[in-house]
């Protein structure tokens, strides 16, 4: 299985559309956009929509009032339109180490976000549309962007309601430094303290990151794992936490190739990162690919703790 990164990048089965003026009242500026998938595991079934916006200049375009249109294509070159629901932007803060000219290392906040759509039911395989209607002041700016994705029959990854698998990743006890098994920086140690086999074990909640700051094929490893690790100084006392690195980091570093570790094999990672969160139960009750909000992780973390 190869492992594919979405967020940021344009995929043989995910068409990426400039936008157009949508809608533009007389003397309104038209802004133009492009829609980026944030994520590429859709199925027939329930789905969290992500996406991102950029604008021309290549910078992202953050907190858009967005109206999503969703669209069955047919072969015929017809379509079918299936559903429509309002998109929330879900902000991301994350956290970069720098340098300063004394020889000192700083972190500074970054903040950036993907737009999503909760709960999209698609109820058929095949290539579908969705048609976003973008207005970021009001009626002074308006656009549209389309994007093109493919729906499975069935979702790759696990889903919630999944047993997790009894992975044996490797942890602190098996290094003499965490940078063995981690490109996070700098590193949380809480992070690398259990398998999720022992995390079974324990019957409690506990998270999953699989996520790679140093070797990212997208652009949301790092602020991914950053999200993870302060929400592990808020719930490490009712929940346990866990970050993977998906790719053998012994040959990423040595030989130039990203290769799958087991634990992400085992997991039936189509992409990366994935963060998931087990219930006491050992079952999934919920997997999020790309970038995904404190708020949203939260949201079934507070669902789960007593």
């Amino acid at each position: 299985m190869r492992i594919v990164g979405l967020i940021w990048v344009v995929l043989a089965l995910t068409v990426v559309a400039c936008t157009a003026p949508f809608g533009v009242p007389e003397g309104a500026e038209a802004i133009n956009v492009n829609a980026i998938l944030a994520a590429g595991d859709f199925a027939v079934g329930e789905n969290r929509f992500p996406f991102a916006l950029i604008g021309m200049d290549g910078e992202p375009l953050m907190g858009a009032r967005v109206r999503a249109t969703f669209h069955r294509l047919h072969e015929d070159g017809s379509s079918t339109l299936k559903s429509q629901a309002d998109a929330k932007f879900r902000s991301v803060i994350s956290k970069l180490q720098h340098a300063h000219g004394d020889g000192g290392l700083h972190l500074h906040e970054h903040v950036q976000g993907v737009y999503v759509v909760d709960g999209l039911a698609l109820d058929e395989a095949g290539i579908w549309q969705a048609v976003l209607e973008i207005d970021r002041d009001g009626e002074t700016n308006a656009a549209t962007a389309t994007v093109a994705f493919q729906v499975a029959a069935e979702f790759a990854a696990l889903r919630p309601g999944d047993l997790a698998p009894a992975t044996w990743n490797p942890t602190s006890r098996d290094v003499s430094d965490l940078s063995e098994i981690t490109t996070h920086q700098p590193p949380v140690p809480g992070l690398y303290e259990l398998t999720v086999a022992e995390a079974i074990e324990q019957a409690k909640p506990f998270v999953v990151s699989f996520s790679t700051p140093a070797f990212c094929i997208s652009r949301a490893c790092g602020p991914m794992t950053d999200v993870i690790a302060a929400l592990h100084g808020l719930h490490k006392d009712s929940v346990n936490f866990i970050h993977i690195e998906p790719w053998d980091l012994r040959i990423a570093r040595t030989g130039g190739r990203l290769v799958l570790v087991d634990a992400a094999k085992e997991w039936n990672l189509p992409s990366e990162p994935w963060v998931f969160i087990v219930d006491a139960n050992g079952r999934i009750a919920a997997g999020f690919e790309g970038l995904v909000s404190a708020e949203e992780l939260t949201a079934v973390l507070d669902s789960l703790e007593p």
